[in-house]
């Protein structure tokens, strides 16, 4: 009778021990799908931090000094390397504020000791560096140094400063004047796109 009694009760349903097995699978699923998916969006969650926080700094420093970061000509006293974002280092370095945010960027983001002197770039999650625009002109400096006209440069002209990524597969890739982004250029991550 007894096993009878059993059987019945094991086919009503599930016993605690197989609904904890069943609800444990179930949990490790979703721990690695969760995973994947942060993974996968990872670089690119990382370089809109990076771009905010350094579009945030060069804000505040433009609202402080009541100045506009030049992005293609050198500031007085600067020496360092001929690029956009060299420039853009050199002039937040030089509020505490504004040094304090790039301090807050992850240490793969910025080139050099930023304990020590100004970074000369700004790197996105994929390690390249970002580029900078005033929001005046017709060229950006690119990372050689060279002056490049800002579509095929794969960025906008626009009358706001902005900091761009050339996205995961590293290609600038170019705009239109009607801004509308090349192949390469589709993957690019600008800061004014950023909520």
């Amino acid at each position: 009778m007894q096993t009878a009694l059993n059987m019945s009760r094991s086919r009503r349903g599930w016993n605690l021990i197989e609904l904890m097995v069943v609800i444990s699978i179930i949990t490790i699923l979703l721990a690695i799908l969760i995973n994947v998916a942060v993974e996968s969006s990872g670089p690119k969650e990382q370089t809109k931090v990076v771009l905010r926080i350094s579009m945030g700094a060069a804000t505040e420093y433009e609202v402080t000094t009541n100045q506009k970061i030049d992005h293609f000509n050198s500031p007085p006293g600067y020496t360092g390397p001929n690029t956009s974002i060299a420039k853009l280092c050199y002039q937040l370095w030089k509020l505490d504020r504004t040094r304090n945010a790039l301090r807050s960027l992850p240490k793969d983001a910025l080139s050099g000791d930023a304990n020590a002197t100004p970074p000369v770039a700004i790197f996105d999650a994929w390690g390249r560096p970002l580029r900078y625009y005033s929001g005046e002109g017709d060229q950006v400096l690119d990372e050689s140094g060279g002056a490049v006209n800002l579509p095929a440069a794969g960025m906008y002209r626009m009358k706001q400063p902005y900091l761009a990524s050339a996205g995961p597969d590293g290609k600038w890739g170019t705009v239109s004047d009607q801004g509308v982004r090349n192949a390469d250029a589709q993957d690019n991550i600008y800061s004014f796109e950023l909520n």
